[in-house]
């Protein structure tokens, strides 16, 4: 995840933001407070902004990458969620139910079809006459 694609996925708030220092700044406008303060609060809200914006990317493109790794070193990656934390988020908290349940069914399918292929194998080694394969 790049720093561009967070701030694209951050731009609503960003854009409320902007309209928050936008409000402010004429409401102290119209209060009578000089310029210069208003650029001052508009700058430090800014730098607050940004400095939080980048914290929360970073630490959001640590832990991604962190299950990136993960999963490059499992053979079944259909097992990540068996090796994984249980995520904090609530968004997160839906997309690992949809990979415990992705991976119930792929295990699932594994027993099915190592059920078959057993009992094929018992069917031709146990249920055919001896006489048919002469």
């Amino acid at each position: 995840m790049s720093v561009r694609q967070y701030l694209k996925n951050q731009l609503p708030a960003v854009v409320i933001n902007l309209l928050g220092i936008l409000a402010l700044s004429l409401f102290l406008t119209a209060c009578g407070n000089s310029l210069s303060t208003i650029l001052f609060i508009a700058a430090v809200w800014l730098l607050v902004l940004a400095v939080c914006l980048l914290a929360f990317c970073l630490s959001r493109r640590k832990h991604l990458n962190r299950l990136l790794d993960l999963t490059e070193q499992l053979e079944e990656r259909y097992l990540l969620p068996e090796i994984m934390k249980e995520p904090e988020r609530a968004e997160e908290q839906v997309f690992y139910q949809i990979l415990k349940m992705a991976e119930k069914s792929m295990l699932e399918r594994i027993g099915r079809t190592e059920r078959e292929r057993r009992e094929y194998k018992e069917y031709i080694e146990i249920g055919l006459p001896q006489s048919h394969w002469l």
